[in-house]
């Protein structure tokens, strides 16, 4: 159900809707926030919005669950 949930999030970011993206995930974050996919598309969202403190912060917390090449790539970059 999460993984479900997460690629229609993924989804809306390929389209760049990063606000509804954001709404999205705040209505599954009881069920995501132990997820490292759930914190690297929040920090997606985020930074599309232009919020990058909230953006920094939710990528460290994806990389604290579970470290993956492509978020460190995506921190960087950011």
């Amino acid at each position: 159900m999460l993984t479900q949930q997460l690629q229609h999030v993924a989804g809306l970011l390929r389209a760049n809707d990063h606000q509804e993206a954001l709404n999205a995930l705040t209505a599954i974050a009881p069920l995501g926030t132990h997820s490292a996919d759930f914190w690297q598309l929040q920090a997606l969202a985020h930074k599309g919005l232009g919020h990058f403190e909230e953006a920094e912060g939710s990528f460290l917390t994806s990389l604290q669950l579970l470290p993956q090449p492509h978020v460190l790539t995506n921190l960087a970059n950011f």
